[in-house]
């Protein structure tokens, strides 16, 4: 265990796709599903001698002397004791087997809280809705002796049930319920890196509305699933980028938005990570695109704008224009017809301001021929 809150596919997005630039100049242009309830059996020590403590005069009015008052002091603290020796049997009766775990010191637990665990433990108080702060309520402590595991909590039939925490060989710290030795319920969890955890368990790993803070800044809160992100989400990244939206199998899936902070933002689909199918993309210096996309680029039809009022609708390829395709350059000349890796490119049809038309040949984005289209001939 320790390992399973740490993913996080953002960063690479932004690298990919930063290099869309079209540039035209060269044309001219729950709650927990599981949640162990700490045994009911706790004594009910506010009610013990309520009506003795609390009825402090006698029926004729009188108060009851000191010696009554101790008297019924050492009754209470009797009582008290009693149920502390019957609530110490029921622990240790439900204590593992020997084979399983041995009972060490207390004190000797302490030695595996690092300064690591300590601080995130201290900075993360859990919501009271979920559960109070992990407390040792007289617990003993033991080794795990196949795993190395430091485990000091609830146990029933041998069995890590109830509330507990437990600190791991690789470092790493979980606190919250259990059920059947395995985390289950709501808890939490730091990793040797500083990753924390919290939110709901199944089986050891986050399942369920989870909010992780990574030590490097980054954050996630959100759905997973047996460890994996999966559901609706928001993922952040210390580098500005921000992703919101749905996630399938740990990576970006579906409909969501993605942003980095000074570049873009980007709404659409996605596919196992990747910018896929329909989306729009608004760049910071005002250029949009609403349109097709495949592998992280522009492909299939779209339309681009530009802030200068250039625009073009049309077929896409690898991030440029290709197949045939309508531009319109801010002066209203209008070019209809082909193109290849972003250049006019064959038969096309160009339109000037006052509406003449001049059928040609173009390559690589220069003229080859080009005549005039009268209107008879069209």
């Amino acid at each position: 265990m320790g390992n399973e809150c740490t993913t996080c596919q953002c960063d690479k997005k932004g690298a990919q796709m930063g290099q869309v630039d079209i540039d035209m100049d060269s044309t001219q242009q729950q709650k927990p599903y599981y949640q162990e309830k700490q045994r009911s059996d706790r004594f009910e020590d506010q009610n013990i001698g309520n009506g003795s403590l609390r009825n402090k005069q006698s029926l004729n009015g009188s108060v009851l002397n000191q010696s009554q008052h101790n008297n019924q002091l050492q009754q209470n603290q009797m009582l008290q004791q009693s149920y502390n020796e019957q609530k110490q049997s029921q622990i240790d009766k439900d204590a593992p087997p020997f084979e399983y775990a041995i009972q060490i010191p207390l004190q000797d637990i302490q030695i595996h809280e690092t300064a690591v665990i300590k601080d995130i433990v201290d900075k993360y108080t859990p919501p009271l809705e979920h559960y109070e702060k992990m407390k040792d309520n007289g617990f003993k402590a033991y080794q795990i002796k196949n795993t190395y595991e430091y485990y000091v909590g609830e146990w029933l039939d041998g069995k890590r049930n109830g509330q507990g925490k437990c600190y791991y060989p690789d470092g790493s710290y979980y606190e919250g319920f259990w059920k059947d030795n395995s985390p289950n319920g709501q808890g939490r969890k730091v990793l040797p890196d500083g990753t924390f955890c919290q939110g709901n368990f199944k089986d050891g790993l986050p399942h369920g509305y989870v909010t992780m803070n990574r030590k490097d800044g980054g954050e996630y809160q959100g759905e997973y699933y047996l460890g994996k992100k999966q559901g609706q989400g928001v993922e952040k990244t210390p580098k500005g980028i921000t992703y919101k939206g749905n996630f399938h199998n740990d990576k970006m899936h579906g409909k969501g938005i993605y942003q980095i902070n000074d570049k873009y933002t980007y709404e659409g689909e996605f596919i196992n990570d990747d910018i896929e199918g329909y989306g729009v993309c608004t760049w910071n210096n005002g250029r949009i695109y609403r349109g097709q996309w495949k592998n992280n680029k522009i492909e299939g039809e779209g339309e681009f704008l530009w802030p200068d009022q250039k625009k073009y609708k049309g077929a896409f390829k690898q991030d440029k224009f290709e197949g045939y395709g309508e531009f319109q350059w801010p002066n209203g000349i209008i070019y209809r017809g082909n193109w290849k890796q972003g250049e006019m490119d064959g038969d096309g049809i160009l339109i000037t301001q006052n509406g003449e038309q001049f059928k040609g040949k173009w390559q690589a984005g220069q003229t080859i021929e080009m005549k005039k289209i009268e209107n008879d001939q069209e």
